[in-house]
């Protein structure tokens, strides 16, 4: 089966041997639920050789983006950025956010490609542990 994308992302937290690759198997737009969904696979390998047989898939195979949920807005090289207004004292409020849904589709409005939205997006939801 041909993959809309991969990314590689972080490696595998208990074996950190196991290089992990994600494949988008799907990207759905779904404007009148305010909805983007990601459908992937995680391939494994180690040493170069393809051991994904051998070790289980998430539960959930689903990125979501919706405005149900904030995400974290993150500065070039993925780090959160910090909330300039932030009182010190609620730790839910120590960085800039934004409702998913609008997050992934503002980024519509840049000049760039599906696929760098995609692997941007996927890198973004490693950074948060998505994929742990």
């Amino acid at each position: 089966m041909k993959n809309i994308t991969t990314q590689v992302i972080s490696n595998h937290p208990v074996f950190t041997d196991v290089v992990r690759t994600v494949l988008v198997d799907s990207f759905q737009p779904v404007a009148s639920r305010e909805e983007f969904r990601i459908v992937f696979t995680l391939r494994y390998e180690k040493n170069g050789v393809d051991i994904t047989d051998t070790m289980s898939q998430p539960a959930v195979n689903v990125i979501s983006a919706n405005n149900n949920i904030n995400l974290l807005l993150r500065d070039e090289h993925f780090n959160p950025i910090p909330d300039p207004n932030w009182n010190g004292t609620d730790a839910n409020t120590e960085f800039l956010t934004m409702p998913g849904y609008d997050f992934v589709a503002q980024l519509f409005d840049q000049p760039i490609s599906i696929v760098d939205l995609l692997k941007r997006y996927i890198l973004v939801n490693d950074a948060d542990g998505f994929f742990n």
